[in-house]
């Protein structure tokens, strides 16, 4: 192991660089999607989605833009690309795997160099890359929205490209598996929280009564 130098990473793999992120990121500012043009929404969830799949998978009603907004001068997300939100801060950037606009109040942006995309996108949900890009906004409480070019020149761990996809792979099916047993122990719960309302239904209202 050897120092990054760099205080939110620590120390990393020998054989591992640290590279500032306008070297491997690049700003898009492109309009409309001639691949797909559907309205995303970035979510920390979920990531961007389709604005319409967030709506039936959250239950809940999005902003709606205008009805005659039209999608072709909102701003490009392509498969692939990174988006920072307006509550970045909170969460960190979201990834899409969709094709489609999103508000022009969102920044995009996407690799110029070859990369595993599962890296980066747990990268930047890290909770000490999270507390590093909230360091160049300290006007969050005016309402200062995280800055691409402050993100651009953070320096990011960058590991080999098939180690990235090791670590991604990894993390995919360690992380599944967690809410794997994170879904079973609601569950669980949930079934007890049951149980419990029932037993206290049924003594209060004489249903069973307690053996003296």
């Amino acid at each position: 192991m050897k120092d990054s130098g760099i205080e939110w990473i620590g120390k990393i793999p020998e054989h591992w660089k640290i590279q500032k992120g306008k070297y491997i990121f690049t700003q898009r500012s492109e309009k409309g999607n001639s691949i797909e043009l559907q309205l995303l929404s970035p979510t920390q969830k979920y990531g961007v989605i389709p604005q319409s799949l967030y709506d039936e998978i959250s239950g809940m009603n999005s902003v709606k833009l205008k009805e005659n907004t039209d999608f072709n001068l909102l701003k490009t997300c392509h498969k692939g690309d990174y988006c920072i939100s307006l509550r970045s801060f909170q969460g960190g950037f979201e990834y899409s795997k969709y094709e489609g606009v999103v508000s022009p109040a969102y920044q995009i942006f996407y690799p110029v160099i070859d990369i595993a995309d599962g890296y980066f996108k747990y990268l930047f949900k890290d909770k000490n890359f999270i507390e590093k890009i909230n360091s160049f906004t300290l006007s969050l409480r005016d309402g200062k929205p995280i800055s691409y070019f402050d993100f651009s020149n953070m320096y990011l761990p960058l590991p080999p490209l098939a180690e990235q996809q090791q670590i991604a792979d990894f993390l995919d099916a360690k992380c599944s598996s967690i809410d794997s047993i994170i879904t079973a122990k609601k569950q669980q719960l949930a079934k007890l929280e049951d149980y419990k309302k029932s037993l206290i239904y049924e003594y209060v209202t004489g249903k069973k009564q307690v053996s003296l």
